[in-house]
C-alpha cells in the first residue's frame, strides 16, 4: 500500500522524482542550470535520470548526513525524502498530516507513511508533525533535532506548500476568492521563510551543508498561471537565488530546484 502511494506521488509530482543519487552540483548532462542574470544561486530543473551517481562532495553517500524535507507528505517532499533515504541520509520527514490529523489538503498521504518508505529505502526515517507557518511548531523541530543529532543539519529540502485546494487557475484575479488567494502567497512563502530563519542557524554550524528551495518554473515569465501562484512560485526562485550568495559565505550551497515536466530536463 505504502510504495504504491510512493509511486502514485511520483506521478503526481510530474517528474520530481529527483534521484539525488544522480544530483551534482556541477552539470552534468541530466540537470540543467538557468544561471543568465542570476547574481545568487542557480535554478535547477530537475531530470528523471536513473543512474547511479554521486553527490558532489558527499562521497556518494549520505550515511551519517542528516536531512529536514519539509512538506514531505506527498508529491515532491516525498519523493526526495525517500531518495535522501536510499543515500544513507537520516531524513526527518516534516508536514502537517499525520495518521490522527489531516491538514486542508484533505488528503489521505501521511507524515508516517513517508517515514516508512525512507526506512524501506536504506535510510531512516523520522515522522514530525510540523506546521511550518507556527514558528512553535518549528521551534519544537529544532529542539528536537538539537536533542536528537546534537543540532546536526547537513540538508534542508524547503518543500512546504499546501496550495493546490486553494489556487484559481480559471477566474481573473479581482474575481477571484481574496482569501484564498492571500491564503496560497503566505502558505506558500511564510512557511519557507520560517524553516529557513529557524533551521538556517544549523545548516551553517558545518561547511558543505545544502538548502534546496522546491518551486515550480525555472524563470519569472508569467505563463497565465493567476497571479497568486506567480507570486508564490517567483518568491521561492528568488529565496534559492539569496541563499546562493548568503550560504556561499559560510561554505554551504542554497538553490532552488524545479520539477522537469514531460521528462525533459
Amino acid at each position: 500500500m505504502i510504495a504504491s502511494h510512493f509511486r502514485a506521488d511520483t506521478a503526481r509530482a510530474a517528474g520530481c522524482r529527483s534521484h539525488l543519487s544522480s544530483l551534482r552540483l556541477t552539470m552534468p548532462p541530466i540537470w540543467r542550470a538557468d544561471l543568465a542574470g542570476r547574481s545568487g544561486g542557480p535554478i535547477w530543473r530537475a531530470g528523471f535520470a536513473d543512474t547511479p551517481g554521486s553527490v558532489h562532495g558527499m562521497g556518494g553517500s549520505l550515511a551519517g548526513k542528516v536531512a529536514v524535507v519539509t512538506g514531505a507528505t506527498r508529491g515532491c517532499g516525498r519523493a526526495i525524502a525517500v531518495e535522501l533515504g536510499r543515500l544513507g541520509a537520516t531524513v526527518y520527514a516534516a508536514g502537517r498530516t499525520t495518521r490522527t490529523a489531516s491538514s486542508p489538503m484533505k488528503r489521505a498521504e501521511t507524515i508516517e507513511d513517508t517515514a516508512q518508505l525512507i526506512d524501506a529505502a536504506g535510510g531512516r526515517g523520522t515522522a514530525v508533525r510540523c506546521d511550518f507557518t507556527s514558528v512553535a511548531d518549528v521551534d519544537a523541530l529544532r529542539a528536537r533535532l538539537e536533542a536528537e543529532t546534537g543540532g546536526r543539519l547537513d540538508i534542508l529540502v524547503d518543500d512546504a506548500w499546501g496550495g493546490d485546494p486553494f489556487v484559481d487557475f480559471g477566474s481573473a484575479f479581482s474575481e477571484s476568492d481574496l482569501g484564498d488567494a492571500l491564503y496560497v502567497v503566505h502558505n506558500a512563502i511564510d512557511t519557507h521563510l520560517v524553516a529557513l530563519y529557524r533551521l538556517l542557524p544549523l545548516v551553517v554550524r558545518r561547511p558543505d551543508g545544502l538548502v534546496i528551495e522546491v518551486t515550480d518554473g525555472d524563470n519569472d515569465d508569467y505563463t497565465g498561471a493567476g497571479i497568486p501562484y506567480f507570486v508564490a512560485k517567483c518568491a521561492v526562485r528568488a529565496i534559492g537565488r539569496a541563499l546562493g550568495a548568503e550560504l556561499a559565505k559560510h561554505r554551504c550551497t542554497g538553490l532552488a530546484v524545479t520539477p522537469a515536466l514531460g521528462g525533459n530536463a
